[in-house]
């Protein structure tokens, strides 16, 4: 019959399972047929993958609380790994700072931001000769406010 190394190509494992080439992708992409090499796939293993996910199926069970195959966890190491690669290459280049380094200047960007804007009252009084000390006092109160305001906010979550 056959053995646990027999190959079929995508052509041939289309025929055998009455679908077309584009659908054999989806089930590689899915875990449920098994790659061997370009163009070609493990016969026993992809027909015992798709027997084992037909038959969850069938019992009511939804497909991610089956556990297709060992080749889709290791697609989603080598996932993991080439992102942890592309991460420690990026950082390699000076693309990619470390949240260590980052933090003490953007802590003295803040600062100077808070110090620029609290300043925004006595520039206005200034500049604007007829307002009152109770109007620019009133201006400050605003700008404070709006200083905790911000402060208290949560950050947008990350879109990531």
């Amino acid at each position: 019959m056959f053995d646990s190394e027999t190959q079929i190509t995508g052509v041939d494992l289309a025929r055998l399972l009455g679908c077309d080439r584009r659908s054999i992708g989806n089930y590689v992409a899915k875990g449920l047929i098994v790659k061997a090499g370009r163009g070609r796939y493990r016969l026993q293993a992809s027909l015992q993958a798709l027997f084992r996910f037909l038959t969850a199926k069938t019992a009511g069970r939804k497909p991610s609380e089956v556990k297709l195959d060992a080749n889709n966890e290791l697609a989603l190491l080598r996932e993991s790994q080439r992102r942890l690669n592309e991460q420690k290459f990026a950082e390699n280049e000076g693309r990619l700072l470390q949240v260590e380094l980052l933090a003490p200047a953007w802590d003295r960007i803040l600062v100077a931001t808070r110090q620029r804007i609290l300043a925004v009252p006595s520039q206005c009084r200034f500049a604007l000769p007829h307002l009152s000390a109770s109007d620019k006092a009133k201006i400050d109160d605003i700008v404070r406010d709006a200083l905790t305001e911000l402060s208290e906010t949560a950050p947008p979550a990350d879109k990531a």
